[in-house]
């Protein structure tokens, strides 16, 4: 079931991907000594930001969650 109708199961698919690829990327990143250490707090919360949009994704493309019957 698509929750939302502004994009058909490959729209929903490829963003999901592409939102993968980039957490996989920040994550690495973070295990890495930073360049600007002041600035990391920020990098942290822009993966913050990065997983609530995954979830939304999916959800949009219509994954279930624990409770889906």
């Amino acid at each position: 079931m698509i929750r939302v109708t502004l994009g058909d199961l490959a729209y929903w698919d490829g963003t999901v991907a592409f939102s993968e690829k980039t957490i996989s990327r920040v994550k690495d990143a973070l295990k890495r000594p930073s360049g600007n250490p002041s600035y990391r707090p920020q990098f942290v919360f822009g993966l913050v930001k990065d997983y609530y949009h995954l979830i939304l994704q999916r959800y949009s493309r219509g994954d279930c969650g624990f409770r889906c019957n």
